[in-house]
């Protein structure tokens, strides 16, 4: 006897079909108010007990979709002899938005990291910038594009590791329904040595400002050459209106800074200083164009000695808008631009 049986499958998920198509027609997914769903099938005892989640394939067709918000039927696909007696939905909502093709950097970045002594390296990836394509404002949240590599596939001799290649936002996080035209890149790999070292850094025309400036960092590279290594130099640090300054460490051949070491600033505070706030009408924003600005007015904050700052008017800040809206600010050089806001204009061009 082999009688029929039905089974709940849970969390099946919701596939697209001919988004090539979508795309090449201007158009990308930008959502979908279904991830995933559950199916009931029907078939022999015999048969139904072989079935998993993976025989089940959910999908919604994109091909012809519009702009904007589209219904669409979820066909579900299963194995011969299996009968789909219910699924939780029967349609979908899908939205669409223009394509958009963008470059984005690609950072590698390395997981499992165990051994404190030792640090897995990129000397060189086969690809520097990627390619991402999708709705435009799925694209625009992509920062840049992750490749990451598994430490236990780095050794202590070059060797080139296949690395997948995945958009991620500024957190670090996937950006879903945004593809890489690449899927991999080729990145060549190395297990460095450690070594923390004392660092010397010369500051020059700090004045009465406080300095806090590191003392030590942690270098990589091949264990003999570290082993010759007593300590590093940077290049000489001067001390403007910045707050923080970048170090820039003089190394040997194939000597490296860590990952841990490799955005070291000095940090600077200002004496005698003091901000101030100046709120800009948008007639008094220079424009380059045949456009007229809609936001009404615009923030800046500048800082300064107390001495510049006190006889700085209105007048004296040079604001300028491109046709994209964005700002530009000029003051001189004794003031720092804190901040803008905000930083970009409505504009619309004049008929």
């Amino acid at each position: 006897m082999d009688p029929v049986a039905k089974k709940t499958f849970q969390g099946i998920p919701v596939t697209f079909e001919n988004e090539e198509a979508l795309n090449d027609a201007g158009f990308a997914v930008a959502g979908c108010n279904l991830s995933q769903m559950s199916v009931t099938l029907s078939a022999n005892k015999s048969v139904i007990n072989k079935i998993d989640e993976e025989d089940i394939v959910c999908t919604v067709d994109v091909k012809n979709l519009d702009l904007g918000e589209n219904e669409c039927r979820i066909k579900v696909v299963v194995p011969s002899k299996v009968k789909v007696v219910d699924q939780e939905f029967e349609t979908a909502r899908v939205k669409v938005e223009m394509v958009k093709y963008e470059k984005k950097e690609v950072q590698v970045s390395f997981t499992n990291i165990e051994d404190e002594g030792l640090e897995p390296t990129a000397i060189s990836k086969s690809l520097s910038n990627a390619v991402v394509y999708g709705a435009a404002s799925l694209v625009d949240r992509v920062s840049y594009v992750k490749a990451a590599i598994d430490t236990a596939n780095v050794s202590k001799s070059q060797g080139i590791v296949r690395a997948k290649l995945v958009p991620v936002d500024e957190k670090g996080n996937r950006v879903k329904e945004v593809k890489t035209r690449e899927d991999f890149i080729n990145v060549t790999t190395i297990l460095y040595s450690t070594k923390k070292v004392p660092l010397k850094v010369r500051i020059i025309g700090a004045g009465e400002r406080q300095v806090e400036k590191p003392s030590q960092v942690t270098i990589k590279g091949p264990l003999d050459i570290l082993d010759t290594i007593k300590e590093v130099k940077a290049e000489d640090v001067y001390v403007g209106l910045e707050s923080k300054i970048a170090i820039k460490v003089k190394l040997p051949k194939d000597v490296y800074l860590s990952e841990s070491d490799s955005k070291m600033v000095v940090k600077v505070e200002q004496v005698g200083e003091a901000t101030k706030t100046f709120t800009i009408s948008a007639d008094q924003i220079k424009t380059s164009g045949d456009y007229r600005i809609e936001t009404k007015a615009v923030e800046i904050v500048l800082k300064g000695k107390k001495s510049v700052m006190e006889v700085i008017t209105e007048k004296d800040i040079k604001l300028s808008c491109d046709e994209e809206g964005q700002l530009k600010c000029h003051v001189g050089q004794e003031v720092e631009i804190v901040e803008i806001s905000p930083s970009k204009v409505q504009i619309t061009l004049e008929d």
